[in-house]
């Protein structure tokens, strides 16, 4: 695993206590990926670009790990939001007995929750 994860785990623990001070300033869109697999294939395509920044092996300081989480964080938030989007579909389409409009709905169904505990849990 070495050089893939050289200084992964420092910029994540940065990220999470600097967080107050990043906002996603871009403006994004989910990305219409059609598989899971290309979001995967997608994010590490942009994440490379950005791997000297935190990389310790390159020298990565503060200054730099803000410059790769401005780029990266954005990139995180519209990637997950794409791919809840597509899963939601996915559920949607495996529940047989109606079309579902809310999480909560889905969550009902594919774990048979309660409705007051599939509501909390996307709250």
């Amino acid at each position: 695993m070495g050089a893939v994860f050289d200084g992964h785990k420092e910029f994540e623990k940065w990220t999470g206590k600097n967080l107050h001070l990043l906002t996603a300033l871009e403006h994004g869109i989910y990305l219409p990926f059609a598989e899971p697999s290309e979001w995967i294939r997608h994010n590490v395509a942009r994440a490379l670009t950005y791997y000297p920044l935190v990389s310790k092996g390159k020298g990565c300081n503060e200054g730099s790990y803000f410059e790769a989480a401005r780029k990266l964080l954005p990139l995180t938030i519209y990637t997950t939001a794409g791919f809840w989007e597509f899963s939601k579909t996915v559920l949607q389409h495996a529940c047989v007995n109606t079309t579902k409009t809310s999480w909560a709905n889905i969550l009902s169904e594919v774990n048979c929750l309660k409705q007051t505990e599939a509501e909390e849990l996307v709250l």
